[in-house]
């Protein structure tokens, strides 16, 4: 009876509806089975008709209409047991669901899916509840099936629990996420992949718990790769390790934990578990980027020798730092009663290629008998390394490798060129993968063995990156592409250093034109920067294209190749077209310093006929872009061409008006999908300022939805743009992707005319006053903006603005501040101070703040002392710059924030102040030095003042002289610092004595560059600094500048002849600019001065090297 008194029949009283006995029971019970197995069978049919796929269910539920038609699908595949094959269901391009339709989705997927691959959407707080209950009912629906005899479970039975691997793609469960759903996840898991997730110490440790609990005892594969195990002292990766020692992982067969920076450290801990004791069972090791040295590869190879891993078949050492004594350990460890199984070895390192006697050792112990069965090394091979003193002698007897001799000591370069003569020969048969960098005369030897050898090398893929290469090697690798002996490139680094001989570049061209007889299936990638390439060449690539010679090619540079002129742009694009499918994988294209944005219009209408609709990254800057080429653009992005694009550089192209950006931009507003990858967009130095406002409504209407990266930077913003961003700022409209920076510039963009001074001078400062106001007025502000810039405008009380949103929270991940040339007052560093006491600043990591001249010492000290008064002060700023500043004597805030310790990680410091530091100043900062309580990181130190402005100065100059006698009394040493500059003040005979002790005392060891350029240095000063290096030298100084001083010709020549010989001997660059200026005839006081010059290298007073300007 219900509550309201009428009576609703329960299915009993509709049995024995009508007064039945047990016959009709009978008939009623078998006509209802008959209807239901007859629904059921329709169902079957009609779902088995549908031919459903995982992309037939994954397209329904991404539309609105039909999601409801897909729950009820996946409901059905479930309930009525239908034979559908799922084996991996992929839910992370599914669109942003509310928790309700998270939930119904969840709760009617079938649960025979092998794999499920699952994104952020799935893991975030809103959506967490229903995942969590998904998990629950997976772990349920496990347990019972343990109970169940899995031979009655039809083959394609939905109703039994397949799913066996779970996939997180990036950045979907985080350190606070992982202890919900990992203990619900591992139970029962033989795979499980968190590639890209940061789990640091709270995820590591999460993980560690369900392993120790058992809860990981299926797992089979394990994919940490980027989790941040490494974080906090390697806490994540030391909690996972300790739980494997108290629970081992019994059948664990693949472990990745590439790119997480475990360094030496890291693997001695992992070492400690990689033992059959604990990981029986490994076959795979992936340790790709984890900053592994010497020492860790070292440790490693105890582990292979020890015999802890008889079933490793795979282990992956790509992209570490090992060099040296590392590669010879591992090498003696490789036999095959250590690793019987061992199939694969990756050694391929990046610039930090193995020394000669090193490479050599391993390849004699890969071609030793007692080597494993290997079926593919993979290694990477340089030419010019060859160890030190130690590892010669250990080398010093000769030994014999193959029909070659090779000595130790002194024969170095014997060794390095033997081991590519192995290597082109084809001695070495398991290296099937080999990635070549080579400079100079080292391309002979190997290509040379290569033409030489009877059969063709046994290379499946080979990397090859060739710097500054010789007329006779390029011959010989042009001979083996002629001969169809190298047509397995992957990737192409072809580096000529201009400017290049004309017997060169015909060697070049000659290269290039193998192409067309060895096609390269294989090569991804070709990188031909500012080699000199002719419109021959430029043909000879089109063809090639045309030809179908390159049919993988995904990144193409080009960049600073103007030689090849229109024409030779013109026909890489005629290939292009005329090519039947064009270049499908093609992803990034560099054209950056060419004639290509003459063709732009061209490229655009090649997306359009889906010639390149991979296209990701084009980078057009300084390429003569029309407006021609702008509109092109456009009519492919308004058909929907560019989806795929995510980096678009169109910078430094003065387009001589705007129009063409009003129609780029209103093509992204219009068009039906817009941009939806574009990340990166670089309009820095265009026109394209004038219309910001339509760009703003592209943005509002979310055509830009993954924007992080928008350089603006002098391109003429009006007010009109700047309102448009701040209304986008106000209204949340923004996209405010973590690591995103905003770059919105005021400057004057270049003009066409540029040399109209008049256009030059035309005042474009912008107020940017409200765009900060809309971003404190915002209910979001910009979570994720790490830097924003705004120099060229007018900020006036912006900057309250600023300290506001960053105490208001409206900033919270901001890290860089540049804010020149914006007419701020004092009371931006008053209010950024009261933001450093309230310790909101402590993720900034970069202030700039130049050109600023109504800044006063009011706000200077204001801000100085904030940071020395405050609890934690600025803890992760490594710049700060406050340049050509109108301030009053500040040298004593100066000293309070360095002395401080509140600034741990100063790395650069710069002031520029008129009159900045008085004599008490100098002193205060000089002290800071002299007691050694500097910032310890600090590297540059600039209290320089501009040639131009020192000159105009009215008041008088800051004298350094106070300050280089306290750092001249420091006794230890100050290691960091690289860079000191103290332009435009003065320093007298006393100042430059001190500077001479400070350099040859080796109290500052790395100091390589000092400038003191304009500082009124006269003569006599100048012969006193080379008195002072009687009994002191500096081999570390490579530039000293002293440009715009007051002494003169006679005054070097006293100079030069005070120094001592080879007491700068590692000087590369003296400035001497300004001094012929002095001399009634310049010409002769040049000659007179190249002839002092020369005369101190021949006594070896200044380098040979040693480039002087005057």
């Amino acid at each position: 009876m219900s509550q309201t008194g009428v009576h609703l029949p329960d299915q009993e009283e509709l049995i024995w509806h009508n007064g039945g006995g047990a016959g009709d029971e009978k008939i009623s019970s078998d006509q209802e089975t008959e209807r239901r197995q007859t629904r059921d069978d329709s169902l079957r049919t009609f779902l088995q008709h549908l031919r459903m796929t995982p992309e037939t269910l994954l397209d329904l539920a991404s539309e609105k209409e039909s999601f409801g038609f897909a729950c009820v699908c996946a409901f059905l595949i479930t309930k009525l047991k239908i034979r559908v094959s799922f084996s991996t269901l992929d839910l992370s391009g599914l669109p942003d669901f509310s928790p309700t339709r998270v939930s119904v989705f969840l709760s009617s997927l079938p649960l025979s899916v092998e794999e499920l691959v699952v994104g952020p959407q799935w893991a975030r707080a809103s959506s967490l509840p229903a995942f969590r209950h998904f998990l629950q009912r997976v772990s349920e629906a496990r347990s019972q099936d343990k109970d169940k005899d899995k031979d009655e479970q039809g083959e394609g039975d939905s109703g039994f629990v397949r799913v066996k691997s779970f996939v997180f793609t990036a950045e979907s469960i985080g350190p606070s996420g992982a202890p919900e759903i990992l203990p619900l996840v591992l139970p029962g898991l033989q795979k499980l992949c968190l590639k890209g997730n940061s789990l640091a110490e709270e995820g590591g440790k999460a993980l560690a718990a369900a392993v120790e609990t058992g809860k990981a005892d299926c797992l089979q594969s394990l994919d940490l790769q980027e989790t941040g195990l490494q974080l906090k002292g390697l806490e994540g990766l030391k909690a996972v390790c300790t739980a494997i020692n108290k629970k081992p992982l019994q059948v664990l067969e693949t472990l990745c934990l590439s790119d997480n920076w475990l360094g030496d450290e890291g693997i001695g801990v992992l070492c400690d578990v990689l033992c059959v004791s604990h990981l029986p069972c490994v076959k795979e090791l992936r340790l790709r980027e984890c900053g592994i040295g010497d020492v860790g590869i070292e440790r490693l190879a105890v582990v292979i020798k020890g015999g802890h891993v008889p079933c490793l078949e795979v282990l992956d050492l790509e992209e570490n730092r090992f060099k040296g004594g590392g590669v010879r350990t591992l090498a003696s460890s490789l036999r095959v009663e250590r690793v019987p199984r061992l199939k694969k070895l990756n050694l391929v390192t990046f610039g930090l290629e193995p020394d000669a006697v090193s490479m050599g050792a391993l390849l004699q112990a890969l071609t030793s008998e007692g080597c494993p069965t290997l079926e593919d090394v993979q290694l990477s091979v340089g030419g010019g390394k060859a160890g030190d003193q130690r590892q010669d002698e250990e080398e010093g007897e000769k030994s014999k490798s193959g029909n070659e001799e090779r000595v130790g000591e002194g024969g170095r370069k014997c060794q390095a060129e033997e081991n590519l003569r192995m290597l082109g020969a084809g001695r070495v048969p398991v290296v099937r993968t080999i990635s070549l960098r080579l400079e100079g005369a080292q391309l002979l030897p190997f290509f040379e063995e290569v033409v030489r050898a009877p059969a063709d090398p046994p290379f499946v893929c080979a990397d090859l990156s060739v710097e500054k290469p010789e007329i006779m090697g390029v011959e010989a690798l042009t001979k083996a592409m002629q001969m169809r002996r190298f047509g397995y490139l992957r990737k192409l680094n072809w580096l000529l250093s201009p400017p290049q001989s004309e017997a060169l570049l015909s060697a070049q061209t000659e290269f290039l034109s193998s192409f067309c007889i060895t096609p390269q299936p294989l090569l991804i990638e070709m990188y031909l920067p500012e080699c000199g390439l002719s419109e021959e060449d430029a043909r000879l690539l089109g063809g090639f294209v045309r030809d179908g010679h390159l049919p993988a090619l995904r990144l193409l540079d080009l960049e600073g190749n103007d030689e090849m002129g229109n024409e030779g742009a013109r026909a890489i694009v005629r290939g292009l077209d005329e090519c039947e499918v064009g270049l499908p994988p093609l992803e990034q294209l560099d054209l950056d310093s060419t004639d290509f944005g003459l063709f732009l219009s061209e490229i655009g209408a090649l997306s359009k006929a889906g010639k390149l609709n991979h296209l990701s990254i084009l980078s057009l800057s300084l390429s003569l872009l029309d407006e021609d080429g702008l509109f092109g653009l456009a009519e492919a992005v308004q058909v929907g061409a560019l989806v795929s694009l995510s980096s678009l550089y169109l910078e430094d192209n003065p387009v001589g008006d705007s129009e063409g950006w009003r129609e780029l931009f209103r093509a992204v507003g219009e068009s039906e999908k817009g941009l939806p990858k574009l990340q990166f967009l670089g309009l820095r130095k265009t026109s394209a300022g004038e219309e910001a406002h339509v760009l703003a409504t592209a943005i509002q209407r979310g055509k830009l939805p993954a924007l992080r990266d928008l350089n603006m930077e002098d391109t003429g913003l009006k007010e009109e743009g700047v309102k448009a961003f701040a209304d986008l700022l106000r209204t949340d409209a923004l996209p405010a992707h973590q690591g995103s920076r905003l770059v919105l510039g005021a400057g004057p963009y270049p003009r066409l005319d540029d040399d109209d001074d008049e256009a030059e001078e035309e005042d474009t400062q912008t107020d940017f006053d409200q765009l900060m106001a809309a971003i404190v007025a915002s209910e979001k502000g910009l979570p994720g903006l790490s830097s924003l810039d705004l120099s060229g405008g007018v900020l006036r009380v912006g900057g309250v603005w600023l300290a506001a949103g960053l105490m208001l929270g409206k900033l919270p991940s901001l890290s860089e501040i540049r804010f020149s040339n914006m007419q701020m007052g004092d009371s931006l560093l008053e209010a950024l101070g009261e933001a450093v006491k309230k310790g909101v600043m402590d993720k900034v990591t970069k202030i700039k703040l130049m050109k600023n001249s109504d800044i006063g010492s009011r706000g200077v000290d204001s801000f100085l002392n904030a940071i020395a008064e405050s609890r934690d002060g600025l803890p992760k700023l490594s710049e700060l710059y406050l340049y050509n500043k109108a301030a009053g004597p500040c040298g004593l805030s100066v000293a309070a924030a360095l002395g401080s310790g509140k600034l741990p990680c100063l790395k650069s410091f710069g002031v520029c102040f008129a009159c900045c530091f008085d004599s008490a100043g100098m002193r205060a900062v000089g002290g800071v030095f002299k007691e050694g309580k500097c910032p310890p990181l600090l590297e540059i130190l600039r209290f320089h003042y501009s040639r131009e402005r020192a000159d105009n100065a009215s008041g008088p100059r800051p004298n350094f002289d106070p300050l280089l006698a306290e750092l001249a009394e420091r006794e230890g040493e100050i290691p960091g610092i690289t860079e000191i500059d103290l332009s435009g003040g003065v320093i007298g005979k006393e100042g430059m004595c001190a500077l001479a002790a400070i350099l040859g005392r080796g109290n500052f060891p790395k100091l390589t560059r000092v400038c003191i350029c304009s500082c009124h240095v006269e003569n006599e000063a100048l012969t006193a600094f080379a008195d002072a290096f009687r009994s002191r030298e500096n081999p570390n100084l490579t530039a000293l500048v002293m440009n715009g001083n007051r002494f003169n010709k006679q005054g070097v020549a006293a100079f030069l002849n005070a120094l001592p010989p080879q007491s700068l001997r590692g000087l590369s660059f003296l400035g001497l600019v300004g001094l012929s200026a002095q001399e009634t005839d310049g010409n002769a006081a040049s000659a007179e001065l190249s002839a002092l010059v020369q005369k101190a290298q021949s006594q070896g007073k200044l380098p040979l090297n040693c480039r002087v300007h005057y």
